[in-house]
């Protein structure tokens, strides 16, 4: 699509109103894909109309009382980014999985994306355009789309936190589908303009990461924030130790994950999460490949159990055993 532009073939304008299109060669224009478009009334989808500006086509999609998402992320706390983004990749799952409508015809920028502020739901611009011009292959759409949401994530969030960080990390992991990073999708609301659920900042701290190595005897962090945790995990057969510093913690291989895990191919990049809530901790398994397992149960994916002292959580092929400090 950004080739589009480059080339000068479609020229795009963005206000807080509407966001228009002038197709600059009047055979990148579909009339059967505008009419498709129509027909299918996407509620997923922002509508347009067509107009001719100096012998050109021209199309215009009103914003109605939508936002544009560069505009809306400024105001928005991590938590209510993710679901927004949750959202949106929901909406290209679907997209994906249409007989008449083409993912890759979706005009994939902060500018476009158009966001329910109330509810957070997004809308995003399809543009019918001409398959004989326009050429791009669905997998390299997805791909890029990844690469840009990390960019995004980065510029706005640099450290980011919680279920933001865990989208993040999965989003390098190629292994790990739409359906995953939509995962929750719908799920989330805020009392207003900035408004959070959570009351989380919009920058939180990274926190310190801890690194077990795969022979290794113990493990160490390079910002020690908590002396004596109230949870840690112990890897069976080296004794390697894991602290469990924050109220969400992602367990895996990346080197982006709370705790990193060494020595084990198996481990997913964002394997698992350990969350605490009211002094309680749970375990919730993250579409990982080769499963998390409590006390020798697998856990569905996203599926989330209470975590007590002295029980077994395996990660693939790698055990630890669970201690709990009052």
């Amino acid at each position: 699509m950004k080739t589009l532009f480059q080339r000068q073939l479609l020229d795009r304008g963005c206000s807080d109103k509407y966001v228009r299109y002038i197709f600059m060669v009047p055979e990148l224009l579909s009339e059967a894909g505008l009419k498709a478009m129509e027909a299918q009334n996407n509620v997923d989808l922002v509508p347009c109309w067509k107009d001719v500006w100096n012998a050109k086509y021209k199309l215009i999609y009103p914003l109605g009382d939508l936002y544009r998402f560069d505009r809306l992320v400024r105001n928005l706390h991590e938590d209510e980014c993710t679901a927004v983004l949750r959202n949106v990749f929901f909406s290209l799952m679907k997209m994906k999985t249409d007989s008449f409508l083409r993912m890759k015809n979706i005009d994939f920028s902060p500018e476009t994306i158009l966001v329910n502020r109330a509810t957070l739901e997004a809308k995003l611009i399809y543009l019918p355009l001409n398959d004989q011009v326009y050429r791009m292959e669905e997998n390299h759409y997805e791909t890029i789309i990844r690469q840009d949401v990390s960019g995004w994530i980065d510029t706005w969030f640099p450290n980011p936190s919680g279920q933001l960080r865990t989208m993040r990390i999965q989003l390098s992991d190629y292994g790990i589908g739409l359906s995953q990073l939509s995962a929750g999708a719908g799920s989330h609301t805020h009392g207003g303009p900035g408004g959070s659920t959570s009351g989380k900042n919009k920058n939180p701290s990274s926190g310190g990461k801890w690194v077990i190595a795969g022979g290794g005897s113990g493990a160490k962090n390079s910002h020690q924030i908590h002396k004596d945790p109230e949870l840690l995990l112990i890897r069976k057969g080296n004794g390697a130790k894991i602290s469990v510093v924050k109220s969400e913690f992602v367990l895996g291989r990346s080197s982006q994950a709370d705790g990193v895990i060494e020595g084990s191919g198996r481990i997913g990049r964002a394997h698992c999460k350990i969350t605490k809530n009211n002094g309680k901790y749970f375990v919730q398994d993250l579409m990982s490949m080769n499963g998390t397992f409590l006390n020798g149960l697998r856990l569905a994916s996203y599926e989330t159990k209470v975590l007590n002292d002295k029980d077994e959580l395996k990660l693939a092929d790698v055990s630890f055993e669970i201690r709990l400090r009052e």
